[in-house]
């Protein structure tokens, strides 16, 4: 259906368990359906979402792993090669989003019960939305945008974790000061930023 020179693809690919240098799983699984011209092969619209159990790196243990990824050409004409961009010109003629979720994560410092993100690309923003984790006490919520043509980025986070969590990331002066403090309950925090990024080139 639709034009005649459309090519649909359907890629669904399993295993039982999965390996590579970098990374394992089991009861992986990978779905990847995309539409490309006849005369050319290059993707001009497609989905992907990859779901795996008891994921693992060198840095970090997942009991499930969880990914998803849009991508279509932005409406209107392919805008042109700006050399300033540096690599963002390669996505310029895109629109991306994406989605991801970990739960019961393990690393060798902090362990968090579940952790989630996703977000968009649309030249010229690119934005992270819904950047969630949950530890065993409280969590925390971050959001960010970036303007590639300007360059600004800005952000903002939330949380209601108790602080005591982080130590392992702080080095032994920030966990003995860490250590002096404590509170009936954790803090609220909330924090708004915004920058100005170097040249990409």
């Amino acid at each position: 259906a639709g034009p005649t020179n459309a090519v649909d693809g359907f890629l669904t690919c399993t295993a039982a368990q999965a390996r590579t240098r970098w990374a394992q799983a089991t009861q992986a699984q990978l779905t990847v359906q995309w539409t490309h011209a006849l005369t050319n092969p290059i993707p001009l619209a497609g989905h992907a979402a990859l779901r795996a159990e008891h994921a693992s790196t060198q840095w970090a243990t997942a009991r499930n792993l969880r990914l998803s990824a849009n991508f279509d050409h932005a409406q209107g004409p392919t805008p042109p090669p700006v050399p300033a961009l540096g690599f963002w010109t390669n996505l310029l003629p895109y629109r991306i989003s994406w989605q991801g979720r970990l739960t019961d994560l393990e690393t060798a410092k902090v362990p968090a019960r579940e952790v989630s993100c996703g977000g968009t690309w649309a030249a010229p923003e690119l934005n992270v939305t819904n950047c969630h984790a949950l530890l065993a006490q409280g969590g925390f919520n971050a959001q960010a945008a970036l303007d590639v043509n300007t360059r600004a980025v800005r952000a903002t986070f939330s949380s209601d974790l108790d602080p005591h969590q982080l130590a392992p990331l702080l080095s032994g002066s920030g966990r003995r000061l860490l250590g002096k403090l404590s509170w009936p309950q954790p803090p609220a925090l909330h924090a708004q930023a915004s920058w100005v990024l170097s040249l990409w080139t």
